[in-house]
């Protein structure tokens, strides 16, 4: 494989993927790799993260609307800010907004984190650090798709990658909204 690899500006690229290859060509670019992963550890303490907060909000409260309450300020955000932070995502560096969502999102769970683990943790302060995951992870949502377009983009000039195509993006989404819904429900 070592000798199959082209060398060009922006670092080593495989060669093109055929046949059943094709499915994980993004997984060959060096930097796609790294956010992949970066990405796998982050989105799994983002959702341990969610399912300790609902715990924590129902062994305060007792109370299944309560959870829901919660569970609905860290989403709500996203289906009424979505479009805007997308036009927002078109105008500033992704990189940065990736890089200050990432660490936005690490200090609200870590004061959730420490609130939970001193015993200070109110029914108001999870209401207002969920809110404010939810606004993190809104503005976030926005720049993912377009950063990893361009990371793929640029792999794809420096090499015989294909360029991801719209409709595989669209159903990535999809098929990620519909594993939340099913995660959701999953007793």
């Amino acid at each position: 494989y070592e000798q199959s690899v082209q060398h060009t500006n922006s670092g080593p690229v495989a060669p093109p993927a055929t046949g059943r290859g094709r499915a994980f060509a993004a997984l060959r670019v060096p930097n796609y790799r790294r956010w992949f992963a970066g990405q796998a550890v982050s989105l799994t303490g983002t959702w341990m993260q969610s399912v300790a907060q609902g715990w924590l909000v129902l062994d305060l409260t007792r109370s299944p609307r309560a959870v829901g309450v919660v569970v609905a300020l860290q989403f709500l955000p996203m289906l009424l800010l979505g479009a805007p932070a997308g036009v927002l995502a078109d105008r500033v560096d992704n990189r940065k907004l990736l890089v200050g969502t990432s660490v936005a999102s690490g200090l609200v769970a870590t004061a959730l984190g420490v609130l939970a683990a001193t015993g200070h943790a109110s029914i108001w302060w999870i209401g207002a650090l969920t809110l404010l995951l939810g606004l993190v992870l809104a503005r976030r949502e926005s720049e993912v798709a377009p950063a990893i377009d361009d990371l793929l983009r640029r792999a794809a000039a420096d090499s015989q990658l294909e360029p991801p195509a719209g409709d595989e993006v669209g159903r990535a989404c999809i098929l990620g909204h519909v594993h939340r819904v099913l995660v959701a429900h999953v007793d």
